[in-house]
């Protein structure tokens, strides 16, 4: 079975606050795979959710002003689930969860790149594909607000939205492998912002051959 996301389970947030939690409106079936983007004004924050350990990181990049970060669950439990997005104090924030079946259960992060800049065009930096049916998985959060987003050929929305830091995910499911590939997101204006990529496998067996978003890795001073 190929990657897909499941209809119905994303979610968007944003505040100016200590911790943020995004609900998803349904439960999690078990299996799937959970994919986290936040962006921020603020460095190391704690990635947390209500019904899985561990959430894990494959991609951030952080310019000193802007934060983007890609977490993930892999093989997650089915229930109900509240993410949250700690720091040590007050800041913009938001956060864009979502759900996927399909994916491989262990070892399901690939590659993944990240970067920043300031443009109306943010870019993750190329990263190539090392199986079939893999997925492009990319979030980028600016500065400005507000932001309209736009996604890059082959990639599909995932979510959009926060109010008090505008975010963008998108993803890529399935390009023919070998694919190298990088999450470019458009902004109707220029202005300062971070990108991130990360690549995710299919389960055994899903066959390959649709479209994949890609993630970024890189953690900037």
């Amino acid at each position: 079975m190929a990657i897909a996301l499941v209809s119905g389970q994303t979610a968007v947030g944003g505040s100016f606050t200590t911790t943020l939690n995004v609900a998803f409106p349904s439960d999690n079936t078990a299996g799937s795979l959970l994919v986290y983007a936040a962006g921020g004004i603020g460095n190391n924050p704690t990635i947390t959710d209500s019904n899985n350990t561990p959430v894990q990181l494959v991609s951030e990049f952080f310019n000193g002003d802007t934060l983007s970060e890609i977490h993930y669950v892999q093989n997650c439990s089915a229930g109900a689930n509240t993410v949250s997005h700690t720091t040590g104090g007050e800041i913009e924030r938001s956060m864009i969860i979502s759900e996927y079946s399909g994916a491989a259960t262990t070892g399901v992060a690939d590659g993944s790149s990240s970067s920043s800049g300031y443009s109306n065009s943010p870019a993750s930096g190329t990263v190539a594909t090392t199986e079939a049916g893999e997925m492009y998985w990319g979030t980028a959060s600016s500065g400005y607000s507000p932001i309209t987003w736009s996604e890059s050929t082959g990639f599909t929305l995932t979510a959009e939205g926060g109010d008090a830091r505008p975010i963008h995910a998108q993803h890529r499911i399935g390009p023919s492998h070998p694919t190298t590939d990088e999450s470019d997101q458009g902004m109707n204006t220029g202005a300062n912002w971070t990108c991130c990529v990360g690549l995710f496998k299919e389960a055994a067996g899903g066959g390959g051959g649709t479209i994949l978003p890609q993630m970024l890795h890189h953690h900037g001073g």
